[in-house]
């Protein structure tokens, strides 16, 4: 008896030992199996809705011709809310009108959006990507023009750009000086930019390598164009932009720190490449000392 009883008791042992490891491995499997899941309800109390005023502008963002969008940012947007649970709500704003909204309190966030100063006062950056504007020049000007200092020297050239759009510091100068001298068209959006240039009415707008490929890509180049590499070195970072006055701080960490685990895993790139290719992907990359500091 004695003999059976201790084997009964070994047994019911390994019995209790057995239910445990199960119910630990049903615990912990959706954990295994759907990390950003549980991860997203853990934050889900913490971001809820948030509105997104974003701009059509080459792969960056547009439409397909059945009425969805898509895009380099559509597709970031996409894969932090699978990561965090936030849930965007994106509406179509100017650039102009995007950034007064923003400085007013009236947005919680926008794409895209490049790094000065003045932004930084009443929003918070959360960096993705960087890019350089590239001149794009009708082809018929003499080879002198076709250079900064040449177009800057014939004050009869005139060059387009979208209104509250950023350039990057020497494009910056550059656009300052022609509007003291009443030669800078503002425009609403890119589509306006490109009728202007194909009408002639202007001989020079800037693009960054994402809108150069979406109009290539789409034979929608406009005739008698060449493109130039003014300033080289004047790169610019972009990213998200959230509000300071309706993003809470916590939301904030947490895209920030979800998108630079979006770098270190190869998301980001991978993103990047599935609409300009590997080489340019891999040019946009920030270093990672760019992108927010940790939490």
């Amino acid at each position: 008896m004695h003999t059976f009883g201790t084997l009964h008791h070994t047994h019911l042992h390994h019995i209790k030992t057995n239910i445990i490891s199960v119910i630990l491995v049903l615990i912990c499997l959706p954990l295994i199996l759907f990390p950003n899941s549980v991860t997203a309800r853990e934050n889900d109390y913490e971001c809820g809705q948030i509105q997104v005023a974003m701009i059509e502008v080459g792969t960056l963002f547009y439409k397909l011709p059945d009425g969805r969008f898509s895009g380099i940012d559509k597709d970031i947007l996409d894969a932090l809310s699978l990561r965090t649970n936030c849930q965007f709500k994106i509406r179509i704003e100017s650039q102009a009108r995007l950034w007064a909204q923003m400085r007013d309190g009236n947005l919680d966030m926008s794409t895209s959006g490049i790094k000065t100063a003045e932004r930084e006062k009443w929003a918070i950056s959360v960096p993705y990507f960087s890019a350089r504007n590239y001149a794009l020049l009708n082809s018929n000007l003499p080879a002198a023009e076709q250079t900064a200092a040449g177009f800057i020297a014939n004050k009869s050239l005139k060059i387009a750009i979208i209104k509250g759009f950023q350039h990057g510091k020497r494009y910056n100068e550059f656009i300052e000086t022609l509007t003291k001298q009443g030669r800078v068209y503002e425009v609403a959006d890119f589509a306006s930019l490109l009728k202007l240039f194909n009408a002639k009415r202007v001989h020079c707008i800037l693009l960054i390598p994402t809108s150069y490929l979406d109009l290539s890509r789409q034979k929608n180049l406009p005739d008698n164009a060449v493109l130039r590499d003014w300033y080289s070195s004047d790169a610019f970072v972009a990213g998200l932009y959230l509000s300071k006055a309706k993003v809470s701080t916590k939301t904030i960490q947490l895209l920030q720190t979800t998108m630079n685990t979006m770098y270190a895993d190869g998301s980001l790139e991978r993103i990047f490449s599935r609409y300009v290719g590997d080489k340019l992907a891999k040019e946009m990359m920030l270093d990672a000392r760019q992108m927010s500091p940790p939490q």
